[in-house]
């Protein structure tokens, strides 16, 4: 059961548990969040070389890290007051192309592909399904409404609708 002592993990008491727990999990400052975002904006602006993937050995850390800089950040900048339609807007761009970093193998498989596709070459069948499945990931947006929902629980409207569809 979470939260029962253990002391084989260090802990006696579910305050030491929750203690224990912010060693593990260190909690991300706004710098640490914005220093994050701008090393992940670097990765972006290097581009795809006329491809449509890119690769996660690009990225400063992982996909999970660099989403909870954007939810600590983004929290800071309405903290703060200075959370603008342009930034929010900005953000939430550049919060949905972490959908295109994967694996660096898949990544120049995909962008074969679409080399492929840009030279009027016949795809196989896998070749299709491949990028179909691509295609498919990169226009998800659920992100986009998690990032959305999150900023207006930070504004404190959760409302639990979509705000993309309405």
């Amino acid at each position: 059961m979470l939260g029962t002592p253990n002391k084989a993990l260090g802990w006696t008491s579910p305050a030491g548990f929750a203690a224990q727990l912010n060693r593990w999990v260190a909690p991300m400052t706004p710098h640490q969040a914005e220093s994050i975002i701008n090393q992940y904006g670097a990765a972006l602006a290097r581009g795809t070389d006329g491809g449509i993937a890119r690769k996660l050995s690009w990225l400063p850390c992982s996909v999970c890290k660099i989403r909870l800089a954007f939810f600590v950040y983004v929290n800071e900048l309405i903290s703060c007051g200075i959370l603008t339609q342009k930034i929010g807007e900005e953000l939430k761009g550049t919060y949905h192309a972490l959908n295109q970093f994967m694996a660096d193998a898949d990544a120049d498989t995909i962008n074969d592909i679409h080399h492929k596709v840009g030279a009027g070459v016949s795809l196989t069948e896998s070749d299709d399904k491949i990028l179909w499945q691509f295609m498919s990931r990169m226009s998800n947006t659920d992100n986009l409404f998690e990032f959305n929902s999150y900023i207006n629980e930070c504004y404190g409207q959760r409302d639990n609708q979509d705000a993309i569809l309405r």
